[in-house]
């Protein structure tokens, strides 16, 4: 509440709220606000919100049930203008936004009452105002609430205890402060909460019920020009360069129950009572944020605060899950295996290029001990788990931006498979063996089959450098969540010792050499 109070504090005018009452097909077309802001409908139905030069800052219309608002970029590059600070504190967080009208309509009237508010108390320091507003409107809150269980006659007597030490706090003048002369609770549910009478007004005034219960948004930022994506070449094969997970968009009906949990230290609780089925989904969010059920508690109990990761998903409507990761634990058995076909012994040293939550990396340590496993991982949550378990890591970091430097004797690997990107951190890991390295890797079974260049010039590579090629059986990662076929690629780097040997006895067969192999296998990589 604070903070949709600190926004409307900063708005000299209330303008830019009836600019934004203007917006919905029930109200009136403002002609034109003290900011120069005037609305116009379309025949369409639409509402176009335009400057006093008759530039575009905004567009309204109807989708069904829900408005849509388009916010243009000019609005946007201005995020301390009237109009852009009533979209922070409507919560509008996206230049295409879309709710259910008559909730961003409550919105707006909502906080239209609060900036009469805060207006009456224009006398008080700017802090103080702002205190005493947020107070006032929790008593009326509540105080509604109370009225109205008493007059649906559900008044239980521990809420009857509750109105009467109200009506006792609103006469005691320490509670009130020099501000407020006088406050009347008013009985009629239908109505105003109460009548304040405020130091400095000669006339009463009427206090609404406000409730502003959703979070406020940051400045809006308009986009970037998209640059033409990046290539990068695989094996020769020119591929996109971008092989970040893409987000999964949240339920709005989620985003809004999140809106109104409760949150308690590290603890979340679910206080709307939600269906089987929409509970688990908004449970599910919870676990992929971090949060662990607790039947003691009744609660998902997070290692930290969550209110910042919670604030993330609310405002973006978007969450980068366990699957987005494409992240799929790897079976004990399946670590084992790929220890011992790498080879594996103590003192070497080893890299885990997308570690996860440390299966791979934490069974190799105990072969060679921490300090010489190398991890990398992408998702935030595997690199908290990743430095609990004693693992040194910078941050989330993508594999493939790192430069590669030749100085591992053993690498294991479970990368992601979606779109060729197996292929693509096969690859690139191959370019930080040292010669005669070892690199064993759990790859879907695409590449086998698939007609394209980049599969084609992978399965001529494999065959080239596989010590073998293992078949996983079906369903190794069932538990994990995925039955996607699989495949172990034992591959190792180029000998260049052994190679040179050979030439030298066979210079009269056409035998490469060793430098001409390394640079043919380096033009194949980059």
């Amino acid at each position: 509440m604070k903070q949709h109070l600190s926004l409307l504090a900063s708005l000299e005018q209330i303008s830019a709220i009836l600019v934004m009452r203007s917006i919905f097909p029930w109200e009136v077309p403002m002609q034109e606000s003290e900011d120069g802001i005037a609305a116009e409908e379309r025949p369409d139905g639409a509402r176009l919100l335009h400057d006093e030069a008759c530039n575009l800052l905004l567009t309204a219309r109807m989708v069904g049930d829900d408005i849509e608002l388009d916010i243009q970029n000019l609005l946007i590059e201005q995020p301390q203008a009237a109009l852009s600070l009533m979209l922070q504190a409507l919560g509008v967080n996206k230049a295409v936004y879309r709710l259910d009208a008559e909730t961003l309509y409550d919105r707006v009237l909502s906080l239209d009452n609060a900036w009469v508010l805060l207006r009456n108390l224009r006398a008080l320091p700017a802090e103080e105002r702002i205190a005493t507003a947020e107070k006032l409107i929790a008593l009326g809150a509540e105080w509604h609430t109370l009225r109205m269980a008493q007059f649906e006659m559900r008044l239980k007597s521990s809420q009857k205890a509750r109105i009467e030490a109200l009506e006792q706090l609103v006469n005691d003048p320490e509670w009130l402060g020099d501000a407020i002369g006088n406050v009347a609770l008013n009985g009629e549910p239908r109505g105003s909460a109460m009548t304040l009478e405020v130091q400095g007004r000669d006339y009463p005034s009427e206090l609404a019920v406000v409730q502003l219960n959703w979070n406020v948004a940051q400045p809006l930022t308009a986009p970037l020009a998209v640059a033409k994506s990046a290539s990068r070449k695989v094996l020769g094969v020119a591929v996109g360069a971008s092989m970040l997970p893409r987000a999964t968009r949240i339920d709005p009906k989620i985003i809004a129950v999140l809106q109104g949990a409760s949150v308690t230290g590290n603890e979340v609780r679910i206080v709307e009572r939600l269906t089987p089925a929409w509970y688990k989904k908004t449970a599910d969010v919870l676990c992929e944020l971090g949060g662990q059920w607790s039947t003691p508690k009744q609660a998902h109990v997070f290692a930290s605060c969550p209110r910042d990761a919670l604030a993330q998903v609310i405002t973006t409507g978007e969450l980068l899950t366990s699957k987005d990761y494409e992240f799929f634990p790897t079976p004990p058995e399946l670590v084992q295996r790929l220890l011992l076909q790498t080879g594996l012994e103590a003192g070497m040293t080893v890299l885990e290029p997308q570690a996860g939550s440390g299966a791979i990396a934490l069974a190799a340590a105990e072969v060679v001990g921490k300090d010489n496993v190398t991890c990398y991982e992408l998702m935030p949550r595997n690199v908290e788990r990743l430095r609990e378990l004693g693992f040194e890591l910078d941050g989330a970091v993508d594999f493939l931006q790192v430069t590669p430097e030749p100085r591992y004797q053993v690498i294991c690997m479970n990368p992601p498979f979606s779109g060729g990107k197996d292929i693509t951190h096969v690859e690139h890991a191959m370019k930080f063996l040292v010669p005669g390295g070892r690199l064993g890797a759990i790859t879907s079974t695409t590449w086998r089959t698939a007609n394209n260049a980049k599969s084609r010039a992978f399965r001529d590579w494999v065959s080239e450098h596989a010590i073998d090629v293992i078949e996983i059986e079906r369903g190794a990662f069932k538990a994990a969540g995925t039955d996607v076929p699989t495949v172990m690629l034992v591959l190792q780097a180029p000998v260049v010792g052994d190679h040179e040997a050979s030439c030298d006895d066979n210079t009269d067969t056409g035998c490469t050499s060793a430098t001409d192999v390394m640079e043919e296998l380096q033009a194949a990589f980059l």
